[in-house]
C-alpha cells in the first residue's frame, strides 16, 4: 500500500493523495493546491460581508470586527477582553444559555442576576460599577426574551437576526457584539461566529485573546460562508425560515396546551 507524508500539509502531496486513496476528482483536488492557512482574525472579505450582516441586525455598522469559532467563541473573547482587576461579577439574565456560567469562570468571574448585583451594591458591601459586565442574549436563549432599552457591555446576537424577530431586539448600547452564522443561516457545522466593536482597544483585546486561542478558523468554512452570503436573498430567506420556526411553535403551543402550561406567542 502506497503511503504519503502529509505532515507539511503540502497542498500537492494532498491533492496526489486524495486523488489516488479517495477517488476525488483532479477538478475537486485541484482546488487545495491554493489553499492556505487563513489569518488569523478571518478572511478579509467575510469580515466585510459580516459587518454588513451585523449592519443589517443591529443598524450600525461596527468598525471592527473578527472571526470566531461560533458565537460561543465571540463571547469568551468579549469576556477576557473587558475583564479588568476589578472585574468580579458577569450580570446575566436567571435562565440563559447553558455554558454561561463556565465560560464566565473560565475567564475568572462569576455569573450573578440583577437582584444579586442590587445587593452588592448596597453600601454596606461596597461595590461599585466597574465591579461588574453585563451580558444580554436579546433574543434571549431559551426563552426568546427582548430587551431593547438596556444598556450593556456584551450583547450576544445569536438570534438577533429576522428569521426569530422582527425588532425591539437591539439593547440601547453596548460595547462588543457577538453574533452567530449558525443562528442566522442554519451553518452549524462551520462552527463560524463573530465578535464586533467600535472601540479601538477592547477589538486589540479581543484580537489578543482570539490568536492564540483559536490561530485562525477553518479556511473551508469561511469559503463556504463568503459563497452563501455572496448568492443569499435575505429577504426570501428570512421571511421562509421565519415560517419554519413559527411552524414549531404552533407545534410547541399544542403540546403546552394539551398539558395546561403556557403559551407560545406566534408572529
Amino acid at each position: 500500500m502506497k503511503s504519503y507524508a502529509l505532515g507539511w500539509g503540502d497542498p500537492v502531496i494532498v491533492r496526489q493523495a486524495l486523488v489516488e486513496t479517495l477517488g476525488f476528482t483532479h477538478s475537486v483536488a485541484q482546488s487545495l493546491q491554493d489553499m492556505e492557512y487563513p489569518t488569523f482574525l478571518g478572511n478579509p472579505k467575510l469580515i466585510e460581508q459580516l459587518k454588513d450582516l451585523a449592519l443589517r441586525q443591529s443598524g450600525h455598522r461596527p468598525k471592527h470586527l473578527h472571526i470566531t469559532c461560533g458565537a460561543s467563541g465571540a463571547v469568551n473573547a468579549a469576556l477576557h477582553a473587558l475583564r479588568t482587576e476589578r472585574t468580579d461579577w458577569v450580570v446575566a439574565h436567571k435562565r440563559c444559555y447553558p455554558m454561561y456560567p463556565s465560560m464566565i469562570n473560565m475567564a475568572g468571574m462569576i455569573m450573578i442576576d440583577q437582584q444579586r448585583k442590587d445587593f452588592l451594591m448596597n453600601k454596606e458591601n461596597g461595590c461599585k460599577e466597574h465591579n461588574f459586565l453585563s451580558l444580554l442574549d436579546s433574543p434571549s436563549n431559551p426563552e426568546g426574551l427582548a430587551d431593547s432599552k438596556a444598556n450593556v457591555d456584551i450583547w450576544d446576537a445569536a438570534y438577533a437576526s429576522r428569521t426569530y424577530s422582527w425588532g425591539f431586539h437591539v439593547p440601547n448600547s453596548y460595547k462588543v457584539m457577538c453574533g452567530s452564522l449558525s443562528k442566522t443561516l442554519g451553518l452549524a457545522s462551520l462552527r463560524l461566529g463573530w465578535a464586533s466593536t467600535d472601540d479601538d482597544q477592547i477589538s486589540l483585546s479581543m484580537e489578543h485573546y482570539i490568536k492564540p486561542t483559536y490561530v485562525g478558523v477553518s479556511g473551508v468554512s469561511m469559503a463556504v460562508a463568503e459563497e452563501v452570503l455572496d448568492s443569499l436573498d435575505f429577504e426570501t430567506f428570512e421571511r421562509r425560515a421565519s415560517g419554519y420556526v413559527n411552524d414549531n411553535r404552533e407545534s410547541i403551543q399544542k403540546i403546552l396546551t394539551k398539558f395546561g402550561q403556557g403559551e407560545v406567542t406566534i408572529r
